[in-house]
């Protein structure tokens, strides 16, 4: 009996199964690509390479005594160090007239004092300052008609507020005489301030000190205000940037720059200004109000070096990747305190998969700064926003911290007991107690939503006994000794935590408001200890690890996976490894170096097989390996042996999407794919296809795919037509590197285009634009004679003139149906049987290779034929029904570019065919009995 099936190949989170009939017979295996997601269209991009060298500047920052609040100044200092307050900014007061002409009053003295008291407290002695007004008196801006018109007495009242800092042992380096004078605030004209600094540069007390110009509220009139007052001598560009534009924004700091002068923001509101900031020229960055987490974090980091920058003027926001002095590597996001619009940004890393907060491994990590509607432009001034801003910390390495988002026991290292609740009332204390399973003793930890205002680099800790309390620092106190409690949902800083790794899945816990860890109070061990918060120290009692609840609470590590073996493949490694023999066994990581005693970088986690495939590699280089098996309470074994080899870079196809259903590599190299919106229709090549619908649907492909000196990658394509610049596919980084074939591109035909430079300096082959409306095999090769592109098999152009490789570039964003560039439009139509070679095929391999496509798209199948094993090492078994052996089969093996590699004839039902003698790779099976034929395919590894 004859019948038709689909010819397909299933590739599982393991390995093949064959056109439908569900074998079974393969032994499973995991890759690096199982995890692969398809990200989100981002409005921004922000690459970033952390072996890169990267840009280094010096900028000043500090803290604000204006606003003289001694908790904010504290927050500044506990966040971002005291080694890192290089000035503060400190006032005049203009609210009372001066005691005969030149004394302050009592009141400014006691105001004064205020300011010095905090900045000796808590700053230190000789501290830098920059000086401007502080036109309030009481609750309301106030300034006294005593000085107004008057640059003398304004004069007057700055020597003098400016010696009583002197005196008590600070350094005055700037001065503003006015302070947001775009505003008003009542202080006088741009001519009041014009002669007030006239009067400064002729006053030998002055020398040495900066006079500021400006520092304007409003962006858009700080070069206004800098111009004008320039003659009156002032060296020192300043603005804030609560309205105006960006573009004025980075171009008043540009030209300060140019002229000479010193760039200020001595009033920053939001990470974005100083990311903005760095990038234009800015010098010096004071924050207005509290620094927290993100600041505290961008402080250190600008002693480092920027590895990547990216920026949305339209939106106000902006992205950055920082390296700080230490190494460790984080991403900053932020957004105009007023002004900014919703934007993603995409961190993509160029040079290997890393972990973001935990996330991964994987090149690509999307972030949403929130902000205003777009709807609602013009109108989003104070609409909408939150003041967002985030630090994030991007790792590789041997230890990696476990992402953090559920339900938790929370062991302390150094004793073993559990953060215990007291009941479910306000106040109720927390201690650590010995684990009984109580709901007391489970904490739902979670990232607090990006739209919770201010920083959203935290974490809140809700009892699990309690719908309507958190985790909580008694009275937003910022001292030792402090007391932790669970109190009502505020969602104020009090109640936001954060989680400073350690190694060893242990973190410290610490607090939001005052950067402290939560602490066994005395370091002791025993039930019933009071937690408090504390500055800490490297020891054990700061440090608690998080198991999900319901996991032992045990700390045994398993034993050690062993026989490590690691075999070379054309594109790829494969490892295969004995279990671990506890009965606890979780997962396995997968670390690699390329020296063999290391450093190890984790390249995948979690696995739960005992075979992986490493398609990461790169051609030429020897890879070494180990192990280490790891249990669900988060214990790790030792390593396994070590064991290295190196991809061969042999003539090979990289990877095969069939779509029949899934988005599988059916290659032995398992570059699994990731489906954004589109759905699976009927096929060309077998029952399945994809089918893109213009609108926003793509496939993602693994980073590593493209990453060869030379390549081919060719599909069946049945397109829609549409709009131009269409991709079928598109490998790059963003507008500045990739390497794109569009059906129809700009209009003038299928285009094949590849740039390190953008659009202007791109290399290209144009040919007939692609027939519209019915199946075409498409084709394209790169290589040393350039760009070729096929139709069905035959050239249809090419061009010997493009010297870009495909390894000149960086294809980390690997898409079918989308392009590098969000105004693009979207691939309309469907496609199938997509490949990529690492090498250019020859026009007669690409001929053979749409002959062969052609040969097992529509045949007729003999039934119950079984193959195995599978993969195949030197024999395959073949089994037949007697039925279906009624006389003589044709039986021929080709391989993936349609040569025949031999023939023969089968009359028995069950066969052995020797296979030592074939290279390792994919090949093509067929069988036929002069009427009907089946294809199969199969793996020799």
């Amino acid at each position: 009996m004859l019948r038709k099936i689909t010819i397909k190949i299933i590739v599982s989170c393991s390995f093949l199964s064959f056109f439908g009939i569900n074998l079974n017979l393969i032994q499973a295996q995991a890759s690096t690509s199982d995890n692969l997601k398809a990200q989100p269209v981002a409005d921004r991009v922000v690459p970033f390479d952390i072996t890169d060298q990267g840009i280094s500047k010096t900028i000043q920052f500090g803290a604000d005594l204006a606003w003289d609040s001694e908790q904010n100044f504290r927050r500044v200092v506990l966040f971002g160090g005291l080694d890192q307050l290089d000035i503060v900014r400190v006032s005049h007061q203009p609210s009372y007239p001066l005691v005969n002409g030149t004394d302050l009053t009592q009141q400014q003295i006691d105001k004064l004092n205020g300011r010095l008291y905090i900045l000796n407290t808590f700053g230190g002695s000789n501290m830098t300052l920059a000086m401007n007004c502080d036109h309030s008196k009481g609750p309301d801006p106030y300034v006294d008609p005593w000085y107004v018109g008057q640059p003398q007495r304004w004069l007057n009242l700055i020597k003098a507020s400016a010696q009583a800092y002197q005196n008590a042992g600070h350094n005055i380096v700037t001065i503003g005489a006015f302070n947001e004078p775009d505003f008003g605030w009542g202080q006088g004209s741009i001519d009041d301030m014009y002669a007030i600094n006239q009067l400064m540069v002729k006053d030998d007390f002055f020398t040495g000190i900066r006079i500021s110009g400006g520092n304007t509220l409003n962006c858009d009139q700080a070069q206004y205000w800098y111009d004008y007052l320039r003659p009156s001598g002032v060296n020192e560009g300043n603005t804030h940037q609560l309205a105006g534009n960006f573009d004025n924004f980075a171009s008043f700091l540009t030209n300060v720059r140019a002229n000479g002068h010193h760039a200020t923001l001595d009033e920053m509101h939001n990470v974005a200004e100083a990311l903005v900031g760095y990038e234009y020229g800015m010098q010096t960055g004071i924050w207005w109000g509290p620094a927290e987490r993100a600041r505290g974090e961008m402080v250190k980091a600008f002693d480092g070096e920027r590895l990547g920058y990216a920026e949305h003027r339209f939106n106000w926001t902006a992205a950055a990747v920082y390296r700080t002095p230490s190494g460790k590597v984080q991403g900053f996001i932020g957004g105009s305190e007023r002004q900014a619009i919703n934007t993603t940004y995409n961190y993509v890393s160029k040079d290997r998969a890393v972990y973001y907060d935990g996330v991964g491994p994987q090149r690509e990590f999307v972030l949403e700064l929130p902000g205003a509607d777009p709807a609602d432009w013009p109108t989003i001034y104070q609409n909408g926003q939150t003041n967002g801003e985030k630090v994030f910390n991007i790792t590789w390495g041997d230890d990696i911290q476990p992402v953090i988002d559920g339900q938790y026991v929370v062991i302390n290292k150094k004793s073993g007991l559990v953060l215990t609740v007291a009941g479910d009332s306000n106040e109720a204390n927390v201690f650590q107690g010995t684990y009984s399973g109580a709901a007391t003793q489970h904490w739902n930890i979670t990232p607090v939503d990006s739209r919770v205002g201010l920083d959203f680099s935290y974490h809140f800790i809700q009892p699990a006994n309690s719908t309507t309390k958190r985790l909580d620092l008694a009275g937003f106190n910022l001292n030792n000794g402090a007391n932790i409690f669970i109190y009502g949902f505020g969602g104020s800083s009090n109640q936001r935590w954060y989680f400073d790794y350690d190694g060893d899945g242990y973190f410290r816990i610490r607090s939001g408001e005052s950067s402290k860890a939560i602490v066994v109070a005395g370091g002791v061990s025993t039930p019933g200890a009071n937690v408090i918060q504390w500055s800490p120290p490297d020891t054990d009692e700061y440090l608690w690890r998080l198991l999900p609840v319901g996991v032992p609470l045990e700390f045994d590590a398993p034993t050690a996976p062993t026989n490590l073996v690691a075999t070379r493949q054309d594109v790829s490694i494969k490892l295969d490894w004995t279990a671990s023999t506890s009965n606890d066994v979780s997962g396995y990581t997968v670390l690699r170096s390329e020296s063999a005693s290391g450093p190890y970088n984790t390249i995948a986690r979690n696995i739960t097989l005992t075979s992986f495939i490493d398609n990461t590699t790169k051609t030429g280089v020897e890879y070494f390996y180990v192990v280490r098996a790891e249990d669900n309470s988060l214990n790790r074994s030792e390593n396994s042996n070590v064991d290295s080899e190196t991809a061969t870079g042999d003539n090979a196809l990289v990877s095969q999407y069939d779509f029949e259903g899934d988005i599988l590599d059916s290659s032995i190299n398992l570059n699994h794919g990731a489906i954004s919106g589109a759905t699976f229709t009927g096929g060309h090549i077998g029952s399945g296809a994809i089918n893109l619908d213009g609108s926003n649907d793509f496939v993602q492909l693994p980073a590593d795919i493209a990453n060869h000196q030379e390549i081919t990658v060719a599909a069946w394509v049945n397109w829609n037509g549409g709009g131009f610049q269409q991709r079928i596919f598109d490998f790059g980084i963003g507008e500045e590197e990739y390497m794109s074939l569009s059906p129809n591109g700009a209009g003038f035909g299928m285009r094949f285009a590849i740039t390190k430079g953008g659009f202007s300096t791109e290399q290209a082959l144009t040919v007939p634009k692609l027939t519209s409306g019915v199946w075409k095999h498409v084709a394209l090769t790169l290589g040393a004679s350039g760009a070729k592109i096929y139709v069905d098999g035959d050239l249809v152009g090419e061009n010997t003139g493009i010297t870009l490789r495909p390894e000149d570039i960086v294809a980390v964003k690997n898409y079918i149906g989308r392009s590098q560039y969000n105004q693009h439009a979207y691939f309309s139509g469907k496609i199938d049987d997509f490949r990529v070679y690492n090498y250019a095929m020859s026009p007669e391999q690409i001929s053979d290779l749409h002959s062969v496509t052609l040969s097992v798209e529509d045949v007729g199948v003999l039934e119950s034929l079984t193959l195995w094993p599978v993969p195949a090492k030197d024999e395959l078994h073949l089994d037949l029904s007697s039925a279906v052996v009624n006389g003589r089969l044709s039986l021929s093996i080709y391989d993936l570019h349609g040569r025949t590699l031999s023939t023969n004839q089968i009359s028995e039902s069950k066969t052995i065919l020797d296979i030592s003698e074939l290279p390792r790779g994919m090949y093509l099976l067929k069988l036929d009995n002069g009427t009907n034929s089946t294809v199969k395919r199969f793996v020799v590894n």
